[in-house]
């Protein structure tokens, strides 16, 4: 969700960033997460309360996480501001690993190694490099791309 904040907060001018930074875009819900709609609903359903405990006692559900719903189901003017985050993420990022390869990037390889951007054969626990890498396959592995990449 880091990158969406960040590049909200510079979409919306709260923030700039500076000439030399490197963004390094890994596994980005750029279109806001389907989790954060399923939280809204548990919070909302009186019969799922023992779930809404086990989650954190989040009921109702915060702004942060209903911020964070998937574009597809929020109104126009959140779908925009959507839009203009992934506009001010694009503009910016230098390096972006993902298993959905978006729009019209060039550079995208499956190759761990020697691919600027990288299309990984992962999900978001493999981007968060709780396992380690994967041992079939050079796009599976999401950490040894990350330490070329530096």
């Amino acid at each position: 969700m880091g990158n969406l904040i960040a590049s909200g907060a510079l979409a919306s001018g709260r923030c700039n960033m500076a000439k030399n930074v490197h963004w390094i875009s890994i596994a980005a819900p750029m279109e806001g997460t389907k989790s954060s709609n399923c939280i809204e609903k548990v919070c909302q359903n009186e019969w799922m309360a023992p779930l809404s405990v086990a989650i954190g006692s989040m009921s109702p559900a915060p702004p942060a996480i209903l911020s964070m719903r998937h574009m597809s189901t929020v109104a126009v003017p959140m779908k925009q501001k959507f839009k203009d985050a992934q506009h001010a993420w694009a503009r910016h990022v230098t390096r972006l690993s993902c298993a959905v390869v978006p729009g019209d990037w060039d550079g995208f390889g499956s190759h761990a190694e020697t691919s600027l951007h990288y299309k990984a054969r992962a999900n978001h626990m493999d981007a968060a490099f709780q396992n380690g890498d994967g041992w079939w396959g050079s796009d599976r592995k999401p950490m040894q791309w990350f330490q070329c990449t530096l």
